[in-house]
């Protein structure tokens, strides 16, 4: 039994920083400048910030860190479907994944630099697109305080009220980039998971063990019941 609970590891590979391309945020409701519950449903409430970085090749290169995760995890990492969100590593192959997982590392710390400026130009992007949409809402929508001023003003109080609005919004790519990284976590089998018949078979089934093993474990479990 202690040989299979040190043949075998729980192993997770995550990556921080995976899929920013569908990264939002929320814009705050105080700073919405409506009091009608209609009116405030109607605008976007989410922003979207790198809506349009996969045409960046400095990009492209970057997403190859996610390409390259999954290829590692794909060779090292077995899959347990009766243990949600569990993956078995074979522990002799334990040190070939640790170097893989640290070139990764190393990897992702060379190409952090060459995002800086396309994470920065999106963001700025997509602040101008919501100032402009914003200021067509308002014109089609005035506020309460636009109708106070009258028709005549209401273009430029749409404007600043839409800068006001965007200028509030603070992201700095740098502290996003700098919270990327590549982390794995590590739990050892117990006796308990190889006492478990739903979690052998699936061993069996995905070739970790064969059905020697399998009776070598039902064998060692069969002497504990009798034993107590």
């Amino acid at each position: 039994m202690e040989f299979y609970s040190n043949k075998f590891q729980y192993a997770e590979l995550h990556y921080v920083g995976q899929n920013i391309e569908h990264f939002t945020i929320e814009i705050p409701s105080k700073l919405l400048p409506y009091k009608n519950i209609e009116l405030r449903k109607k605008l976007l409430t989410r922003l979207k910030l790198f809506e349009n970085i996969n045409k960046s090749e400095a990009f492209m290169k970057f997403k190859t860190i996610e390409e390259n995760k999954t290829q590692i995890i794909e060779k090292y990492l077995t899959p347990i479907k009766c243990r949600k969100g569990r993956s078995v590593l074979i522990k002799e192959l334990k040190t070939e994944f640790e170097n893989e997982v640290e070139k990764l590392r190393e990897k992702l710390t060379g190409l952090k630099s060459s995002i800086y400026s396309v994470m920065a130009d999106e963001i700025e992007t997509s602040k101008t697109n919501l100032n402009e949409t914003m200021r067509l809402f308002l014109l089609e929508n005035p506020t309460e305080d636009m109708q106070d001023f009258g028709v005549a003003n209401y273009q430029r109080m749409a404007k600043d009220i839409a800068n006001r609005l965007t200028d509030s919004i603070k992201i700095d790519p740098a502290k996003l980039i700098t919270k990327f990284k590549i982390d794995r976590h590590f739990a050892d089998i117990t006796f308990e998971d190889l006492s478990d018949s739903e979690l052998l078979e699936e061993f069996k089934l995905k070739k970790l063990i064969d059905e020697t093993d399998e009776r070598q474990l039902a064998d060692f479990n069969k002497g504990i019941i009798v034993n107590q």
